[in-house]
């Protein structure tokens, strides 16, 4: 034993050792994410937007986005991403069937996807500008989106033509949005819906369910029908 613990062991001093040094988890360029789990997601740990899209690595991967693709980011409207995105397996277009996945630019400038969707109830519209049925059928949404978008609702709204008839252009969408919060597509000449979301006139209505099951298609949804495919 050392004189200095014999002296200490004599006098009932308490001897105190220095702690040992530990490596703590850090993260070097604040986005979000630790230095030692960046190369889980192949991320760059000096540089806080690895793919250059405008979104924090961190951030990404909290909205269930890829953050090395600067295509695959959270939506500027503040949709929230389901993490099933990628393991829905889309069928036909067709009641009892799970939706194919459709893309389309909304009035962000964004693309917005179906399946991102999936944790939600989805209210699906296709209408025109020139459409008087339609231009009413806002209100509706509205009002459904009011009610229920806190409790995992989403609408996509397709808009197939201007007032005049032109192409859909990023104006037009803006417009069409008039500062609702829900997306609004352009879907010029119908690539979308017409892949049997209509089958008729316009407005044209379809209710999926969480986990993309069409429940109606191309019908007249109603408050209850959505209420009882609501996750929460």
């Amino acid at each position: 034993m050392t004189r200095t613990l014999i002296l200490a062991s004599l006098l009932g001093a308490t001897v105190a050792c220095a702690p040992a040094e530990v490596d703590m988890p850090f993260d070097g360029d604040g986005d979000g994410l630790m230095d030692d789990v960046e190369a889980n997601y192949g991320t760059l740990p000096d540089n806080p937007d690895s793919d250059d899209d405008g979104w924090l690595d961190g951030e990404e991967i909290d909205g269930f986005t890829d953050p090395t693709d600067p295509a695959d980011h959270p939506y500027t409207g503040g949709w929230g991403i389901g993490a099933c995105r990628n393991d829905v397996a889309g069928e036909t277009v067709a009641v009892g069937s799970v939706a194919p996945n459709f893309e389309g630019v909304d009035q962000f400038g964004d693309t917005v996807r179906l399946h991102d969707f999936c944790h939600n109830a989805v209210l699906i519209v296709t209408g025109s500008e020139w459409c008087g049925p339609c231009q009413s059928y806002r209100s509706t949404m509205a009002s459904y989106w009011a009610d229920y978008h806190e409790r995992g609702f989403m609408i996509i709204d397709l808009l197939l033509e201007t007032a005049d008839g032109s192409a859909i252009d990023q104006e037009a969408l803006v417009r069409w949005a008039d500062g609702h919060e829900y997306a609004v597509l352009d879907d010029t000449n119908g690539p979308i819906s017409h892949q049997g979301y209509v089958n008729g006139g316009i407005p044209a209505i379809s209710l999926i369910a969480p986990g993309g099951e069409i429940v109606i298609l191309d019908g007249s949804p109603s408050a209850s029908d959505i209420e009882a495919i609501l996750p929460w």
